[in-house]
């Protein structure tokens, strides 16, 4: 066998893994985007833009392997080998770049044990924007009151025994999540 029919077999096994990884990331993308619209969780939103990042990294890894396993020519004599690092890098950008997207606006509580021990009640924790935090925060107390929706899952988080910080935090989330939704479908909130 040649080393030319060798880096062939090589390049095409390398793009049906990567065709595989592509296919498997719209396919979880779209698992998720359901999920969300039927639970409205924030957490499955995050999760799918986590997923989109998974994604383009895919591409950018397609293209790169397509480049690096060019045969060398008179400006590359040893091959385009080292344009997988470009792609690594690339990647490595995208996961820290939606880690802070996703940690900016975080609205999550804190949990503490240790042990045994559980604390009982969860304080919000300090990452992301105050300015975003202190908005939706005051957003979800008036939220509570004129949004019937939202007035009802309160009180019944209420009578769950849900203490009231921990409520609203959960209204924050439901608010952004409709931020979100309102943002990307350019339509105006509705009350319903």
């Amino acid at each position: 066998m040649t080393a030319a029919r060798t880096e062939s077999d090589r390049r095409k096994r390398l793009i049906q893994v990567i065709g595989i990884s592509i296919a498997a990331a719209v396919l979880t993308i779209s698992m998720k985007t359901i999920a969300w619209l039927l639970t409205g969780s924030v957490g499955l939103l995050s999760d799918a833009a986590e997923s989109i990042v998974n994604l383009v990294a895919a591409l950018v890894a397609l293209i790169v392997i397509l480049w690096s396993t060019r045969p060398p020519d008179e400006d590359h004599t040893y091959g385009h080998e080292k344009a997988d690092y470009l792609s690594a890098g690339f990647e490595g950008a995208l996961i820290l770049l939606a880690s802070v997207t996703i940690a900016y606006a975080a609205i999550d509580p804190t949990v503490y044990q240790t042990g045994q021990f559980q604390a009982s009640e969860a304080h919000m924790s300090k990452r992301g924007s105050p300015y975003l935090r202190h908005a939706l925060w005051l957003s979800a107390n008036i939220a509570v009151r004129h949004d019937p929706e939202l007035q009802a899952y309160y009180q019944a988080k209420r009578k769950e025994g849900k203490h009231h910080g921990t409520v609203v935090g959960a209204v924050s989330r439901k608010l952004l999540a409709r931020v979100y939704v309102v943002l990307k479908e350019q339509r105006p909130y509705v009350i319903r």
